[in-house]
């Protein structure tokens, strides 16, 4: 194939990958990188038998039809890359310390914003975390659209002007300490819980104001 551009008389190409997304995927990368431009068909077989082949080659599909599963492909494999390079998600401390690594605020947005209850205003932070790992796996505010609280996952505590953060381990939790320190290379969602004020309006996944337009 990655010569038949170059050949006059060929006209189409047929493509014989396996049946189903990988094979699609394989089939055009290797397309891509050929640099080819012909038209393509599909050649989608159930079986290896001599009768089903024929039946392929009679009934050649557009390629058109298998953009949607190509697609599907290419973003299944992106995200198995983007899973092995971070190589963080649902990892305990005790395993990200094996690797030599540590939480990274490039890795986090702000999934859930809100008011800790007037009520835990003089709770310990240890206690306010327990309730907060049951509420968001067992009653889920109904605002809330993202998963279950699970370990890797951190949760940032506005107290009096000063942020604590947190790392959900595999058994309780453990303090990040100047994890909102380290100066992004991208803007992140998570840093304006440090840049804001406490104003009502201020919450940092949709207010936009610098630190400067606010009363501190």
């Amino acid at each position: 194939m990655p010569l038949s551009n170059n050949v006059r008389k060929v006209t189409s190409e047929n493509y014989p990958t396996d049946s189903g997304r990988e094979g699609e995927l394989i089939f055009r990368l290797v397309y891509q990188q050929a640099g080819c431009k012909k038209p393509f068909s599909r050649l989608w077989l159930s079986s290896m038998e001599e009768t089903a082949i024929w039946e392929g080659f009679a009934h050649l599909k557009p390629s058109t039809e298998y953009d949607a599963l190509y697609n599907a492909a290419l973003c299944r494999e992106r995200a198995d890359w983007m899973v092995g390079i971070l190589d963080e998600r649902f990892a305990s401390m005790r395993e990200l310390n094996r690797r030599g690594k540590m939480p990274d605020p490039e890795h986090y947005e702000v999934t859930y914003y809100a008011d800790l209850p007037t009520m835990w205003q003089d709770v310990p932070n240890n206690e306010i975390l327990e309730e907060l790992f049951q509420m968001f796996n067992l009653s889920r505010p109904q605002d809330f659209e993202g998963h279950s609280l699970s370990v890797s996952d951190v949760i940032a505590l506005k107290r009096n002007g000063e942020v604590s953060v947190h790392y959900v381990d595999s058994i309780g939790f453990k303090d990040l300490q100047g994890f909102l320190d380290k100066q992004p290379e991208r803007p992140s969602v998570l840093l304006n819980l440090k840049e804001k004020c406490d104003a009502p309006e201020c919450n940092p996944i949709v207010c936009r104001k610098v630190r400067a337009e606010h009363e501190l």
